[in-house]
C-alpha cells in the first residue's frame, strides 16, 4: 500500500507534469515551424520584404518561447501570477539601472561634444540660463572633465559650481571669452613642442 503511494505521489508531481510540459514544447516546436514555413512562402512570393519576414519570425519565436515557458511551469505548480510579479520586478530593477547607465553615459558624450565643438573654453566666463525660467548661473569656466564643467561662482568668492555636462546642452549658454584661452582645434592644428600663450 505504502509503495502504491510512493509511486501514485511521483506521477502526480513528476512524471504527469513532465509529460504535459513535453507536450506543451513539442507543440510549439510544430505550431513554430508551420509558422516560419508559411511565412517563409509568403516572403518567396514576393509579398513581404525580407526584412519583415526576419522580424515576423522572431517575434513568433519570443511570444511561443514565453507561451511554452509559462505553460510548464504552470503544469509543474508554479503560479504565472508569482512568475509575472518576479519577472516585472527583475525588469522595473534593470530600468532604473538603465535610467542611471544612460545619465552617466549622456555626460560622457556630451563632454567628447565640449571638447570637439568648444563653445567655450577654460578662462572664459559663461551665463547658463534656462529657457524657462529667470534664474541663471553665471561664472568663469575653471575645469571640464567627463562628467562636469566646473565654474568659479562670479557671485560669491571661492565658491566653485559644478554644472553636469548633459545640462549645457539643454540651456542657452551665453560666452565671454577670457584672454589666453584655445580650443581644442588651436592644440591639433598646431605643433606641440610651440609654447602656448
Amino acid at each position: 500500500m505504502q509503495d502504491n503511494q510512493v509511486l501514485v505521489k511521483i506521477l502526480t508531481d513528476y512524471a504527469i507534469p513532465s509529460a504535459e510540459a513535453l507536450s506543451a514544447l513539442l507543440l510549439g516546436t510544430v505550431v513554430y515551424y508551420l509558422y516560419v514555413r508559411m511565412v517563409n512562402r509568403v516572403a518567396a512570393a514576393g509579398y513581404i520584404p525580407l526584412v519583415l519576414r526576419s522580424a515576423l519570425i522572431s517575434i513568433a519565436r519570443i511570444l511561443l518561447f514565453t507561451i511554452v515557458t509559462l505553460l510548464g511551469l504552470g503544469f509543474f505548480g508554479v503560479s504565472v501570477a508569482t512568475f509575472w510579479a518576479a519577472l516585472s520586478g527583475v525588469l522595473v530593477m534593470v530600468g532604473v539601472g538603465f535610467v542611471a547607465m544612460w545619465s552617466v553615459l549622456s555626460n560622457i558624450f556630451c563632454a567628447v561634444l565640449l571638447a570637439v565643438f568648444a563653445p567655450f573654453r577654460i578662462g572664459d566666463e559663461i551665463e547658463i540660463q534656462d529657457p524657462a525660467a529667470t534664474a541663471t548661473l553665471r561664472g568663469r569656466v575653471i575645469g571640464i572633465d567627463m562628467m562636469f564643467v566646473s565654474l568659479s561662482d562670479a557671485s560669491a568668492e571661492g565658491v566653485i559650481v559644478r554644472v553636469p555636462n548633459n545640462l549645457i546642452f539643454q540651456k542657452y549658454v551665453r560666452c565671454w571669452p577670457g584672454s589666453g584661452t584655445h580650443s581644442l582645434r588651436h592644440f591639433l592644428s598646431h605643433d606641440r613642442s610651440k609654447t602656448v600663450d
